[in-house]
């Protein structure tokens, strides 16, 4: 979809040209199709040349990037996801006066790459160009290297202006309810722990979810509290990590409230979301993908309420879900993430977040990713504001389905602190 609106973006540019601001070009990947391979994508704005263009008509590649952004590596049966965005350091206006490259890489080396004049490159649309590879070359699936033909890329982007999604962000944090896991390990029952894998909610994490929905119900109908519980009641986009846990969180705490009259009535699964793999992590594996995340969960969904009635059945069918990101393998392999590969996939996720257009964003996911993610972007003011409760947040879990309000400050950008506030709602707090 567009990011934003044409008429949006028209009317936004000219209230900012007539107030003298400049925007800043924001690069939001969303995907490359591509034979079966590792890939991940590099992206640079380059001062155009004299001259233009080259002998093939295709623009000249000028020296001294101005920029360099990375996406880390997909490994995918056809198609890797991002869905991210990153600034170019080139203001919307003087884009003419640079390219923009950007090039596919396997761990193996370069696969191929396109160049554009960002001048040509239409703003808030989705762009689709081919990359060929000049040769064939070796192909690497994740676990080796074969020899392959040379195929065709597809890769897909959009061109943001910065001032169309600089506005301050309210994120919202809900940690899944009580999981089979959570339970097990309470009761340091490895065999119960270990026996299954992207473990379902045990029945006292059913009823913790049931007790988040009648929370946001009763806070509904209340004038004082819906205010302060808004961005939940009415949000313009809620994330789900796709593990099984969280999506039944969600289905059961937020489904009815997001199903009602007016509400949005959607979920977007997305993969950053998921949780961190620590050693033995059982309860973090998965092998589902697309619509067989969303049969499994409704399967556990009827094995809960087989004998509570179908209302809970019903609001799974009315919820529309956004399955882009989950085409595909989504999760990691191996025995545990690397603390590299945590740090890529936090900052991605926090990218996801400042560079959103959405102004109300709702996360449903996970304690230690949460907590890393806090640990990892709160500013500093924010920290000499509240030092106790800001050590807390980076060192403590939130509790099953509590839920902490956030307010993210884009203008800060990912690597400036742009956790400016948190606030737990509807009562809950840290695990005990």
């Amino acid at each position: 979809r567009c990011l934003v609106s044409a008429a949006k973006a028209t009317h936004f540019r000219a209230s900012k040209a007539q107030a003298g601001e400049s925007g800043e070009c924001l690069l939001f990947l969303e995907s490359v199709r591509h034979p079966r391979c590792q890939v991940s994508v590099v992206a640079r704005a380059v001062p155009r040349q004299e001259g233009g263009r080259d002998s093939d008509d295709s623009p000249r590649v000028g020296a001294g990037a101005v920029s360099e952004l990375r996406w880390p590596a997909r490994t995918c049966l056809g198609a890797s996801s991002w869905f991210s965005g990153q600034p170019l350091r080139v203001t919307v206006e003087e884009r003419g006066a640079y390219d923009l490259h950007l090039e596919l890489h396997n761990p193996l080396g370069p696969l191929g790459g396109v160049c554009l004049r960002l001048a040509d490159t239409p703003l808030h649309r989705p762009v689709s160009e081919v990359v060929q590879p000049s040769s064939p070359r070796r192909v690497h699936s994740g676990r080796s290297a074969t020899n392959a033909i040379a195929e065709s890329f597809s890769l897909s982007f959009q061109l943001v202006d910065s001032r169309l999604v600089s506005h301050r962000k309210t994120v919202v944090f809900v940690r899944h309810a009580q999981s089979i896991w959570n339970e097990a390990q309470s009761k340091k029952n490895v065999y119960k722990m270990a026996k299954d894998t992207d473990h379902a909610l045990s029945a006292t994490g059913v009823q913790q979810a049931e007790a988040l929905s009648r929370l946001l119900s009763n806070a509904a109908a209340d004038p004082a509290d819906a205010e302060q519980v808004g961005c939940i009641l009415q949000p313009d986009v809620v994330y789900v990590s796709p593990l099984t846990r969280a999506v039944q969180s969600a289905v059961i705490g937020l489904g009815p409230t997001l199903v009602q009259p007016g509400g949005p009535a959607q979920m977007t699964f997305m993969s950053n979301a998921r949780e961190k793999l620590n050693l033995g992590g059982f309860d973090t594996r998965s092998r589902k993908v697309g619509v067989n995340i969303l049969h499994h969960v409704l399967g556990k969904l009827r094995a809960h309420y087989r004998e509570k009635g179908d209302e809970i059945i019903d609001v799974f069918s009315k919820l529309h879900f956004n399955l882009q990101q989950v085409e595909e393998q989504w999760w990691t392999e191996g025995s545990a993430e690397t603390k590299e590969q945590v740090q890529a996939r936090m900052r991605e996720f926090m990218t996801q977040l400042l560079y959103s257009p959405d102004h109300n964003i709702v996360v449903v996911g996970h304690s230690h990713f949460f907590r890393a993610v806090l640990a990892g972007y709160m500013s500093e003011e924010f920290r000499e504001q509240d030092p106790e409760f800001a050590k807390k947040l980076a060192s403590a879990k939130l509790a099953n389905c509590g839920v902490l309000r956030l307010e993210l400050d884009p203008a800060r950008g990912v690597d400036g602190g742009p956790i400016v506030d948190a606030k737990f709602l509807l009562g809950s707090g840290f695990d005990l």
